[in-house]
């Protein structure tokens, strides 16, 4: 499986051996990458849309170190490790997430990567307390241009 080009540079910028969590997978198609290439341990797809994740749940049937979360992305009550991918919704509604579960002290994740569909400029203006911006990059996509961020974790 082929993936965008959009899609193959937010997974490019994950770490491989740890853990990825796909939120707002939609159809899972980067989670999905991510799984049969073998380098994360574990891939955890999240969304908030059924329909769209019964079909996903029948492709996983033979992968043991995958699992799909249903829920909206700032409700989910675990703590969110290794990789994080937020891609297809606002710059917006990324923070909201991203917010939410550090004020619930579940925000564990080293590496955080972004690609908001609108508001990227406002999501460039925010911090985001114990991790740093280390990359923005802009790409090509349809007919305009996506920007995608690259959040890490400070150590201490």
């Amino acid at each position: 499986m082929a993936l965008s080009f959009r899609l193959q540079q937010l997974l490019d910028r994950c770490q491989p051996g740890l853990p990825l969590w796909d939120l707002c997978c939609d159809h899972g198609l980067l989670g999905l990458q991510a799984l049969t290439s073998g380098l994360f341990p574990e891939v955890v797809f999240n969304d908030a849309v059924a329909h769209v994740l019964e079909p996903l749940r029948e492709q996983l049937g033979d992968f043991d170190n995958a699992r799909v979360v249903h829920s909206f992305a700032e409700d989910i009550g675990e703590p969110l490790t290794g990789n994080l991918v937020l891609a297809g919704i606002g710059g917006e509604k990324i923070f909201k997430i991203l917010s939410r579960h550090l004020e619930a002290g579940r925000l564990h994740a080293h590496n955080i990567v972004a690609c908001p569909e609108k508001h990227a400029d406002w999501l460039s203006q925010q911090t985001l307390d114990g991790y740093a911006l280390k990359e923005i990059s802009t790409i090509p996509h349809n007919n305009g241009t996506r920007h995608i961020f690259v959040f890490s974790a400070i150590s201490n």
